[in-house]
């Protein structure tokens, strides 16, 4: 390290930036030693991966349904009021029209968390995979 103390306050000074000193000539020694390294390259030929057809608006099914907040009670789309086993009866039905039934299940704030599960369950028993959740907050 280097070391050339004229007062008590320079002394403190250089003591405190030696080792920054010493860390930025190890930096600039490091780049100037990387800065001449060639640049390795190679060709490389990947497989293409093969495109699939996707789900389109005309193979799927939206369905929203709305859980209300009284107890047995949904909403299946802009539909009347259904109680579980009508809900069940109706998301057969739909799911009989078109196997790739998507599903959205709208749910307010305040709607205990098991009005969900049991929902959720009857998508599992009507083996309805294609299914998302949105959260409703109230402006209140």
């Amino acid at each position: 390290m280097i070391r050339a103390p004229v007062d008590k306050d320079e002394t403190k000074m250089s003591d405190a930036m030696t080792p920054m000193i010493d860390v930025i000539f190890s930096l600039i020694a490091f780049m100037m030693l990387m800065i001449n390294a060639p640049l390795l390259t190679m060709e490389m030929s990947l497989p293409e991966a093969k495109k699939e057809a996707g789900l389109t608006v005309a193979d799927s099914k939206n369905v929203t349904i709305v859980i209300l907040h009284k107890d047995d009670q949904w909403q299946v789309g802009q539909g009347t009021t259904l109680n579980q086993n009508s809900l069940i009866d109706e998301l057969s039905r739909l799911k009989q029209k078109n196997d790739k039934l998507q599903v959205l299940l709208t749910v307010e704030k305040d709607v205990p968390v098991q009005r969900m599960i049991t929902t959720i369950a009857i998508l599992n028993k009507l083996e309805i995979t294609g299914s998302q959740v949105a959260v409703i907050n109230d402006a209140n």
